[in-house]
């Protein structure tokens, strides 16, 4: 898993996978107050792209921290144990493992945490099938970056996502 963050890896443990109704997960590090901290884990087999979300969360989104990344599903399992909560994962739809993006949304949502698909995937059957299986929505990579905020911040799709809006093509 990399470490997003840089210098305050050392107080960043990352957290098993569980949502907390509507307010994002609580944990240590949490902000107090009348809004808590939105801890989000991502997978993607990007580095430098995980790298520069974690620096725009850091810099343009308070209260929003990127706590966990992984580039598979399986290997944010791996890395997400201990007290500390992660209420929303950013997937990404294609993975260098090959993994299947139904069974990678089951699998997030099985375990407790609201996906968001964070792609630059466009191909409706794909994004449809991860709709389908219960991610919230969708942001694309090529989207303005406060698009991406504005949907965690939701929790509600930041584009039409109603599988009726994604006819299938192969």
């Amino acid at each position: 898993m990399h470490a997003p963050g840089g210098s305050d890896t050392n107080t960043e443990v990352p957290g098993r996978v569980v949502s907390q109704g509507g307010g994002g997960g609580m944990g240590p590090g949490a902000r107090t107050g009348d809004s808590p901290e939105i801890r989000v884990a991502a997978v993607d087999d990007h580095p430098i792209l995980l790298d520069g979300i974690a620096a725009h969360f850091a810099r343009h989104a308070s209260g929003i921290r990127l706590v966990a990344t992984a580039e598979n599903v399986g290997a944010l399992f791996d890395e997400l144990t201990g007290e500390n909560t992660v209420s929303v994962v950013l997937l990404d739809l294609r993975l260098r493992d090959g993994s299947d993006v139904a069974s990678n949304v089951r699998r997030l949502l099985a375990a407790g945490a609201r996906v968001l698909v964070f792609t630059g995937e466009q191909r409706p059957a794909l994004v449809r099938r991860a709709l389908d299986e219960g991610a919230l929505g969708l942001v694309l990579k090529e989207d303005p970056q406060d698009r991406l905020v504005e949907a965690i911040r939701t929790r509600t799709p930041a584009r039409s996502t109603s599988p009726a809006a994604w006819p299938i093509q192969s």
